[in-house]
């Protein structure tokens, strides 16, 4: 029955009107607004520069664990959403609405994800927003710097200790640079970075869900006005198609994220209330 509610929630979905906009467009108008916020840097574009502008005496050196909150929009369905993440792997994805909850996250071992049953049945959540790598290609939103930050004491004659960097390439139409990470759930993640400001505008990877791959992009918005230079919302898009728009209102950093949170809720294994989302692609209990 669960298994049927999500296939009948997908077909809805596809015919749900959703803009689809060119994606060369897109890019370019979120490197022209980030571009307006942050006085463009004319330094070295080297991967140490860039990641010294992030990680630097005001940046995001500091940050061990991060909680974003915020709102996630699934064509008119509008879910209360937080994304919880913690050094080295840590993450966990969680959606609420006023009948119930969803979650998917890593403990650092395996990755899990349930929901509550009655609101797969009346509103059905798309699998793909639950996925096991998916998730921490959501909830990770510093993979990139923590990446960084692992391997930047690795002496440089070590080849293994070497992130792939290009800078000023040309990718659909606008030249960035590009942080090749592997560290986060999937074997290849593509970080793009403006290089008028630094600030991570897209992260591209091949996520295989339900044994398929797909072409998965996150398009973050400008960075929140205070604070930490998190970015204010982010964009879904996969193979080519926006699912859903997510605006952070609020964050936390350094809460005290103890690592049995991201762990698999017990209650999760009560049938009678929750059921388990096996349909995304190998998530497990």
């Amino acid at each position: 029955m669960l298994a049927v509610s999500f296939v009948v929630g997908f077909f809805v979905y596809l015919s749900s009107g959703f803009i689809t906009e060119d994606i060369a467009e897109k890019v370019q108008q979120e490197f022209d607004i980030q571009s307006d916020q942050v006085e463009p840097q004319t330094d070295s574009h080297t991967l140490d520069h860039v990641m010294k502008g992030r990680l630097g005496e005001d940046g995001l050196s500091d940050i061990n664990s991060l909680q974003l909150n915020g709102t996630f929009r699934i064509g008119k369905q509008v879910f209360e959403l937080s994304l919880f993440s913690k050094r080295p792997n840590l993450c966990k994805v969680q959606l609420k609405w006023p009948e119930g909850v969803a979650y998917s996250g890593f403990d650092g071992t395996e990755s899990w994800s349930f929901a509550v049953d009655s609101f797969v049945e009346q509103f059905a959540l798309m699998p793909e927003i639950l996925d096991r790598d998916l998730t921490r290609l959501l909830a990770i939103v510093l993979a990139g710097e923590w990446t960084y930050s692992k391997y930047r004491d690795v002496p440089d004659d070590d080849e293994d200790g070497r992130l792939p960097w290009e800078t000023e390439i040309e990718w659909q139409g606008r030249s960035c640079h590009r942080l090749l990470g592997q560290d986060f759930g999937t074997a290849e993640v593509y970080h793009y970075f403006n290089p008028e400001n630094a600030s991570e505008v897209c992260r591209e990877a091949s996520v295989s869900i339900g044994g398929i791959d797909r072409l998965v992009l996150l398009y973050y918005s400008k960075p929140m006005e205070s604070g930490y230079p998190l970015p204010s919302g982010f964009e879904l898009w996969i193979d080519g198609r926006m699912i859903g728009k997510a605006k952070f209102t609020d964050y936390e950093v350094n809460r005290g994220l103890m690592d049995y949170l991201f762990s698999c809720p017990e209650k999760a294994k009560d049938e009678e209330v929750y059921a388990p989302l096996t349909l995304s692609g190998g998530a497990s209990q």
